[in-house]
């Protein structure tokens, strides 16, 4: 039962070649018997190596390739839309919820009601995404609840259609 170990453990930590050699060598020692459950480890081993480097290749190219071509699409696209809707940087901030950055763009003088290509607000953006600390603070700095877009949707419409309801109370206090 030793020799069966021995070899067992130069096979998992041989080369193919190594191994065809080390079931060779075995066999002129070991029993018939020995040798067919050998010759079956062998297969195990085998087939599992290919098994693992096909996982490990699959692995690679998803953390590798995958990943980043999906995340390099998402911004490209993003992008696109910010550059399209003609989004200002207080309205990206509103939409994310960033209200630090809301705070600092508008102590910087930006617009708190500029309106982007389809006449969404800073505030409308909030209100869509759920981010009612920001509604409040754009409601406290001025914007205007009831600006509409060219769809002619006030800021509590876009809000009551994304099922934000917490917003909506905000927006009708």
């Amino acid at each position: 039962m030793t020799l069966i170990r021995k070899t067992l453990a130069t096979l998992l930590a041989s080369t193919k070649t190594s191994l065809f050699t080390t079931v060779i060598s075995a066999s002129s020692v070991a029993s018939a018997k020995d040798v067919e459950l050998m010759d079956g480890v062998l297969e195990k081993a085998v087939i599992g190596g290919a098994e693992g480097l096909i996982i490990g290749a699959a692995a690679i190219f998803y953390f590798m390739v995958w990943q980043p071509l999906k995340r390099w699409l998402s911004n490209k696209k993003l992008t696109h839309t910010i550059q399209q809707q003609q989004l200002t940087e207080l309205m990206i901030a509103a939409a994310e919820g960033n209200d630090d950055e809301v705070e600092r763009l508008l102590g910087q003088g930006s617009d708190v009601n500029k309106a982007g290509k389809s006449g969404e607000t800073a505030l409308m953006l909030a209100a869509k995404n759920d981010k009612r600390s920001t509604v409040r603070l754009l409601l406290a700095k001025g914007a205007n609840p009831n600006a509409v877009t060219i769809k002619g949707n006030t800021a509590r419409d876009i809000a009551k259609k994304q099922g934000n309801s917490y917003v909506v109370d905000i927006l009708t206090e």
